[in-house]
Formats: structure tokens, C-alpha cells, sequence
């Protein structure tokens, strides 16, 4: 019980609501975030993946994932690509004024930091499981205790599969 008490309860909850990441869908929108001049974005500290870019309010922008592909030649954004998970590039480069970028992406969870936090993003009756299954299952394996790891982490699976159901 010492393993838990040194903060490692909140570490195994928090591991538990990013596995659970691809089944909550959380999908946030922000249309606040502007280019530098060298057309670099800083993205959400919460950012996973982008579903939908738009320059202003109107032009849809293209991923690319090769700058041989990039449109270098346009005062205007018409493409964007991902530098790494915390900054994107548009290319054409756009020019003063610069107008915000609209962006809807999926997000990770909300992480916990104190006691009374609750996983929101969680369905409120699988809350439970993350400390019952998911954490129990990290303590069976960090103790050796192999055969009860692999049970939990199938009832995990389960317990995925379920809210993906719901969510979806």
C-alpha cells in the first residue's frame, strides 16, 4: 500500500483515462490560436489529432505529410503539416493581418492532479473501473502476480469495448 500512497494512485488513473483515449472521442474546437511569421501553430496542450483546419472562418486546409508536397507559393494558407504533437505548419505562408486558424480536434482526457478531481470525460458508472480494473490490473503486473494481470486486463478490454458503445 506504500506503492499507492507515494502518488502513484493518481499516476495509474491517469495512465488508465489515456488508455481509454481512442474510446472517449473527446472532440474540442478553438478558433483563438494564430500563426507566428513563420507560420508555425502552437497547438492545445490537450491536442491529439486534428479532425478539421480552417484559415478564418471559410478555407478548409489540406494535410500533408511531405513538405515536397507543400504549396509554397500562396500568401494564403492552404495546407497545413504536423511538425510534431505540439505545433503545426502552414503552408502558403500567410501574411499580416493574420486571421486565427479554427481548429477541431480530438483530445486527450482531462488529466487528475488532486484527490477530489473526477474523470469527467469518463461515464460516470465506469469511473469505478479505472481504479478497480485498470490500476489493479499495473499493481498485479509490477508484483509479479502475471495470471491476475492478464484477467484484468481482459476484463479492460471488455470495459473498453463498452464505452466505446456508449460514447459512439
Amino acid at each position: 500500500t506504500a506503492f499507492l500512497h507515494d502518488g502513484n494512485a493518481g499516476r495509474l488513473i491517469n495512465a488508465a483515462l489515456l488508455d481509454l483515449t481512442d474510446c472517449l472521442h473527446i472532440i474540442r474546437t478553438t478558433n483563438t490560436l494564430t500563426p507566428n511569421v513563420s507560420g508555425v501553430v502552437t497547438l492545445p496542450a490537450d491536442f491529439r489529432d486534428p479532425l478539421l483546419v480552417r484559415w478564418g472562418a471559410h478555407r478548409k486546409l489540406t494535410p500533408i505529410d511531405n513538405i515536397l508536397f507543400a504549396a509554397l507559393d500562396s500568401n494564403v494558407p492552404t495546407q497545413y503539416m504536423m511538425l510534431n504533437r505540439t505545433a503545426m505548419q502552414l503552408y502558403g505562408a500567410p501574411v499580416p493581418p493574420l486571421e486565427p486558424l479554427h481548429i477541431w480536434y480530438q483530445a486527450y482526457p482531462v488529466e487528475l492532479v488532486a484527490d477530489t478531481d473526477v474523470p469527467v470525460d469518463v461515464p460516470p458508472e465506469h469511473r469505478e473501473f479505472l481504479a478497480t480494473v485498470y490500476a489493479k490490473a499495473q499493481l498485479a503486473q509490477k508484483f509479479g502476480d502475471f495470471a491476475q494481470h492478464r484477467q484484468l486486463i481482459g476484463w479492460w478490454g471488455v470495459l473498453k469495448k463498452e464505452i466505446r458503445g456508449i460514447i459512439s
